[in-house]
């Protein structure tokens, strides 16, 4: 336990960017719940393991950050990829969905399902605190 009391906030910061992305598994129900109907990136197994690849990238620099500054360059960009999808899904423009809303909202599949709420209204607000800290880290 002492060990995490030794990390910089920086490192922690890497930690628990890992443990936000091992939590669609979490959110996803193992790839079988209504998150997967909504967004076809996380529809398949493909998507979901690119999501825990990244996080245990993240854990895997969290105490060599400073070594290797332009892949939280690299992070800052997947996590600012991932707040484009976010709002393009619950954006009036997203047609290519199966969008049964009008207007701003969450689509129709997530919202019968507590955990695709919760998903879908914390995904990009959480990816673009992160992709603001890979960008902090990298300046």
């Amino acid at each position: 336990m002492s060990f995490f009391f030794s990390l910089r906030w920086e490192s922690l910061g890497f930690i628990v960017a890992w443990f936000v992305n091992m939590n669609i598994l979490v959110f996803t129900k193992f790839g079988k719940g209504n998150v997967c109907l909504v967004d076809p990136l996380f529809s398949s197994p493909d998507g979901i393991i690119a999501v825990l690849l990244w996080g245990f990238a993240y854990l895997s620099i969290a105490t060599a950050y400073e070594s290797v500054p332009w892949l939280s360059f690299v992070f800052f960009l997947e996590k600012t990829f991932y707040v484009y999808r976010w709002i393009y899904i619950l954006s009036p423009w997203n047609t290519k969905y199966k969008r049964e809303v009008k207007g701003w909202g969450l689509p129709e599949k997530a919202q019968h399902d507590i955990l695709s709420k919760t998903f879908y209204l914390l995904y990009g607000i959480v990816d673009l605190f992160f992709a603001i800290f890979f960008f902090y880290i990298f300046i």
